[in-house]
């Protein structure tokens, strides 16, 4: 029941920015309540918005932008069934660290990462190899 979306507009701002990456979780139909924020995708719409709900009437949802700026309206009113789930987590940022492993020293680094993983199961391979041979070892010793 979750879902990662990369924040392209600043609707929410300040809550949630440009570049951020947010985790969405399905919740039931009935969890849905004013003040949370929610992402949804409706019937016909080729990407989902994130909005805070302003006001629910029965399975009716009305959401709304936080950037006072840009939104100073509600948004056209939906059913409820077309919430993909509430934002649960913010990765403030996320941006940054893409463009940090799109860039060359991000490459080496995840380079040197995936080499020092590699060898350091190659060398707990041999420390567990080398603790059976002792093992065996003190059993020939004791027969």
């Amino acid at each position: 029941g979750y879902s990662f979306y990369y924040v392209e507009t600043g609707s929410m701002m300040p809550i949630i920015n440009v570049g951020d990456l947010i985790v969405v979780k399905e919740f039931d139909s009935d969890h849905y309540q004013e003040g949370m924020n929610v992402t949804y995708l409706l019937e016909g719409a080729k990407s989902t918005v994130t909005h805070q709900i302003v006001k629910r009437e029965g399975n009716i949802i009305t959401t709304r932008g936080m950037n006072a700026e840009t939104n100073n309206t509600d948004d056209e009113p939906f059913d409820v069934s077309c919430i993909v789930g509430e934002v649960v987590h913010v990765w403030k940022n996320y941006y940054k660290f893409i463009n940090f492993v799109k860039s060359p020293l991000g490459i080496i680094c995840l380079a040197l990462i995936g080499f020092g993983v590699v060898e350091g199961i190659g060398l707990l391979d041999k420390v567990i190899l080398k603790k059976e041979e002792n093992k065996e070892i003190e059993k020939e010793k004791e027969v």
